[in-house]
C-alpha cells in the first residue's frame, strides 16, 4: 500500500532456490593463540553462491548462456551455529556416523581454497589481480605461507 492509499499489487521474487546453491564461501581468520602455542582458526559467515544459467549473457565461445555465480547474502556464523547443529548431515557410504552441519565446519570437514587474503590496503582478492590456474597456485602459496609461518614458530 502505498502513501495515498492506492494498494499496487506486484510478483515478489521469492530469491535463489535453493538447487541453485552449489558452494558455500566460508569467511575465516586464522590467529595464533599463545595459551596454547598453535594455530587455530575461527569462521566468521557463510555465504551461499547461486549457480544459474543467464539466458541473456552468451559464453565466451559463442555456444549458449552463460554460467553465472553470485554471492546470495552473507550468515554471521556464531548465530547460525545453533541452527545447523541441529540439522544431520547423511553419509550414504558410513551410516554408523551421525554429523550436523555444524560437525562439518568447525572439524573442518570440507574441501576449500584461499580466494582472499589480508593485506595492507585490505583491497584485493585474489581473483582482481590473477585468474585460473595462476589464482590456485596463488591460494596454495598463501596456505604454504602460513604453515610456514606456524612451522617457523618452534624453529630453535
Amino acid at each position: 500500500e502505498q502513501e495515498d492509499g492506492t494498494m499496487v499489487e506486484r510478483e515478489v521474487s521469492r530469491g535463489p532456490q535453493t538447487r541453485q546453491v552449489k558452494q558455500v564461501m566460508v569467511k575465516e581468520m586464522w590467529y595464533f593463540d599463545r595459551n596454547y602455542s598453535r594455530l587455530d582458526v575461527r569462521i566468521l559467515g557463510l555465504c551461499p553462491i547461486r549457480e544459474y544459467t543467464n539466458e541473456d549473457i552468451e559464453e565466451e565461445g559463442g555456444e549458449g548462456a552463460a554460467v553465472v555465480k553470485e554471492q546470495a547474502f552473507w550468515v554471521y556464523f556464531p548465530e547460525a551455529r545453533d541452527l545447523l547443529a541441529q540439522h544431520e548431515v547423511f553419509n550414504p557410504n558410513n551410516d554408523a556416523q551421525r554429523r550436523s552441519f555444524d560437525d562439518i565446519f568447525i572439524k573442518r570437514h570440507f574441501g576449500s581454497y584461499v580466494v582472499q587474503e589480508s593485506n595492507v590496503y585490505d583491497n584485493r582478492s585474489i581473483e582482481s589481480y590473477t585468474v585460473g590456474k595462476e589464482a590456485v597456485l596463488e591460494s596454495q602459496r598463501v596456505e604454504e605461507e602460513i604453515f610456514n609461518w606456524e612451522q617457523d614458530v618452534w624453529e630453535f
